[in-house]
């Protein structure tokens, strides 16, 4: 990430993103830490008028956010936002400011139960937006078998560098729309 940061005024007058063109949500359990790595990548639709400010709902227990970002489509890089915070029960609200119309949001999750060499897990999504095309992507961990997740997102593929991976193009979902995968 290259760190770059703005201020813009008049933040309270500034559009709410509550509708999304593309919101992929990339897991890597045990990606580079015994965590699991949590990587929204985020489109704004075509109609949004920027600067917006957007708000996503992450775990409380994760603390922070890894990384706020908004990706320059010139020259391809993640440049850092500013983002605030906000505590409610057991989500974080994280706040920003974008200029640009592609997000990058990552955390790390340690809610992840090992027992022995089984490792389970539980995503939820919170379903707080409209979004015209939602997708899930989930990374299998190096050297993992058997992996099985629920609801099943079909067969496993594999990328260039040979690492296994499940991927599903859901479709639009409404607000509300609150699931969960294991």
């Amino acid at each position: 990430l290259i760190s770059f940061s703005s201020s813009v005024s008049g933040q309270n007058t500034l559009p709410k993103v509550t509708h999304f063109g593309i919101f992929e949500v990339d897991i890597r359990p045990e990606f580079d830490n015994p965590q699991v790595l949590v990587i929204y990548h985020i489109v704004l639709t075509a109609d949004t008028k920027l600067p917006a400010t957007v708000t996503i709902p992450i775990p409380a227990l994760v603390g922070a956010p890894t990384a706020v970002a908004w990706v320059d489509p010139t020259d391809g890089n993640l440049y850092n936002l500013t983002y605030q915070s906000q505590l409610e029960n057991d989500l974080l609200y994280v706040t920003f400011i974008t200029t640009g119309s592609e997000i990058q949001l990552e955390y790390y999750d340690p809610s992840i139960i090992k027992t022995g060499i089984v490792r389970n897990f539980t995503y939820e999504w919170m379903g707080d937006f409209n979004i015209d095309i939602f997708s899930i992507h989930i990374q299998s961990p190096v050297g993992a078998e058997k992996m099985l997740i629920t609801p099943s997102l079909g067969d496993p593929q594999k990328n260039d560098a040979g690492v296994e991976f499940y991927y599903a193009k859901l479709g639009s979902i409404s607000s509300g729309n609150n699931f969960n995968i294991n």
